[in-house]
């Protein structure tokens, strides 16, 4: 997983110009929270919020910028 996400292979480094790097394995904490609200029988509006902390092994990989990776996500569901 973190090399494949977070490595940078030889071929890559002198296709890119980007450094070589081996991520090792590592453990990834996160947290998810999400809330979802019924506005009528069928619809239904939702927002997700998830907030990951990178390993050592995944920051110092040269394809990352920050120690944290934050998504979220917002919208509607319809029940046919």
């Amino acid at each position: 997983y973190n090399n494949y996400y977070f490595g940078v292979s030889e071929q890559e480094s002198l296709r890119t110009g980007i450094k070589a790097y081996n991520a090792d394995s590592s453990v990834t904490p996160y947290v998810n929270v999400s809330a979802s609200y019924a506005i009528s029988p069928r619809w239904s509006a939702f927002i997700s919020q998830y907030l990951e902390y990178l390993s050592d092994e995944q920051k110092d990989s040269p394809l990352v910028d920050n120690r944290v990776d934050s998504k979220t996500k917002i919208g509607f569901n319809y029940q046919f």
